[in-house]
């Protein structure tokens, strides 16, 4: 009997052995091309992703999502890595609208390239075997880089994107959002002065539009410009727009005016061509009603036509109206990405009275650790710090704003704030301090509809999926 209690012992061990080489070579990570969409979950196990070597470039397609097909989209991407002057955290966005016609061209932007990061080329037709950059991006300080291409070496079709990738040991996270925008509307091609009607979702409602000409503008190449963000009310046609700011040679927004009152004020100004081109965007000039808007064009050299994109926006704005404000986070900022944005009565650095740059955030339901970006200062205000725990004892700043000119006035965004007693992970404080021309301020937080694509980048091996 003690003989065949051995032999049962040996048997066994001889099974387990037998069972971890087998689980050994089965777990294998076997190299494929990056950038290859596979089915995830909210928590990705390494063993469901597609892989790559980290010392070769990766090279691969994915479908075009079908909204920008015949419609505006914009994309933000997340690194975890500093690129140029921006920190971890979403980049700016990038838009892109795609023509479903035969030669299947493309409008995208800004073209320009900005605190050591590029954006976009600009225009391109998808499929013509030509790589035109969609959205190009930084590459760290270890040559680590991402980049979306219309084209590339092995693809030309038109309803693909190429994917070009340079893992690194700084580059160890990303994520690439791409937002449906629905609703946006055309403005068609303008070559002339004239006057264009409001579009009715910019009534008491916060509405984007951007602007595309093929002409060299400061800074800017040819393509879709930044954007300007710009609410009217209903009631006294009073409005709000911005930023206020020139950046790269382009001036974007008055910042607020009324439409009607006779008085000519710039909602979109959008800078003069190198040829004396421009193509301004008025409440008044040629018209003094309410529900219109005038165009001042000038074709000067180089400047043979624009157009706009006017996109609606579904946001929630919280008004400020004391020290401290603790208040609900929309529940469509759990586990999507939304978009937020601040309106201030005041100068911060460069920017003055009007909306500043939009904040991309997402917060995850399992962790509620967030994301958000773009982590970048520019002109004396900065913008978000990157990343932060939602409902602990310590605040992370997700709007940041800056400060006013004697260093004393702020209006600041944050996940938590122990003075205020907000350490909830479904809730965000706003700290205000209205000092020198600081009276006023306000947040916008925005819903989006995305698909998003995730990169988990290790040491040996770059899996993705798509979710």
């Amino acid at each position: 009997m003690r003989f065949l209690k051995y032999i049962h012992l040996y048997v066994v061990i001889a099974l387990l052995i037998f069972l971890a080489i087998a689980l050994s070579v089965s777990f294998e990570a076997q190299p494929v091309n990056a950038a290859t969409p596979v089915d995830g979950q909210d928590s990705p196990q390494l063993s469901t992703c597609q892989t790559i070597p980290l010392s070769e470039l990766a090279q691969d397609t994915m479908p075009v999502p079908e909204f920008c097909i015949g419609g505006l989209c914009k994309l933000t991407l997340f690194t975890n890595t500093i690129l140029g002057a921006f920190g971890p955290g979403y980049s700016l966005e990038v838009y892109y609208a795609q023509v479903d016609t035969t030669s299947n061209p493309w409008y995208g932007g800004p073209n320009t390239s900005l605190s050591g990061v590029a954006f976009s080329d600009g225009y391109g037709y998808n499929g013509n075997g030509i790589a035109e950059g969609i959205f190009l991006w930084g590459t760290t300080s270890d040559d680590g880089y991402f980049r979306i291409m219309d084209d590339g070496p092995d693809e030309n079709i038109p309803d693909l994107w190429t994917i070009e990738s340079r893992p690194s040991k700084s580059l160890t996270q990303a994520s690439l959002q791409v937002c449906a925008l629905p609703g946006t509307q055309y403005s068609g091609i303008i070559t002339s002065s004239q006057t264009i009607s409001v579009p009715e979702f910019c009534l008491d409602d916060l509405c984007m539009i951007l602007r595309f000409s093929y002409a060299d503008i400061g800074a800017f190449g040819p393509g879709l410009s930044f954007p300007v963000y710009y609410d009217q009310d209903s009631w006294d046609n009073s409005w709000i727009a911005g930023p206020n700011v020139n950046l790269g040679g382009m001036d974007f927004s008055f910042g607020g005016g009324q439409n009607g009152d006779g008085s000519s004020e710039g909602i979109f100004l959008g800078g003069i061509t190198d040829g004396g081109g421009y193509a301004k965007l008025y409440d008044d000039g040629l018209e003094y009603s309410s529900d219109n808007w005038s165009i001042d064009f000038s074709n000067g050299d180089d400047l043979d036509l624009i157009f706009y994109y006017f996109v609606p926006m579904v946001c929630t704005k919280q008004t400020i109206s004391q020290a401290e404000t603790n208040f609900d986070m929309p529940a469509y900022c759990l586990d999507s990405l939304c978009t937020i944005l601040r309106w201030t009565d005041a100068w911060f650095g460069a920017w003055g009275p009007g909306f500043s740059w939009p904040v991309n955030y997402i917060q995850r339901s399992n962790t509620n650790k967030w994301i958000g970006g773009p982590a970048l200062c520019i002109g004396g205000q900065c913008f978000s710090h990157g990343k932060g725990l939602n409902g602990d004892t310590s605040y992370d700043v997700i709007y940041d704003g800056s400060l006013t000119s004697s260093g004393t006035g702020y209006a600041i965004l944050v996940d938590d704030s122990e003075i205020a007693s907000e350490t909830a992970p479904n809730k965000w404080n706003i700290t205000f301090s209205p000092k020198d021309d600081l009276t006023a301020a306000s947040f916008y937080i925005c819903s989006n509809t995305c698909q998003e694509t995730i990169f988990m980048i290790n040491n040996n091996f770059l899996p993705l999926f798509s979710r």
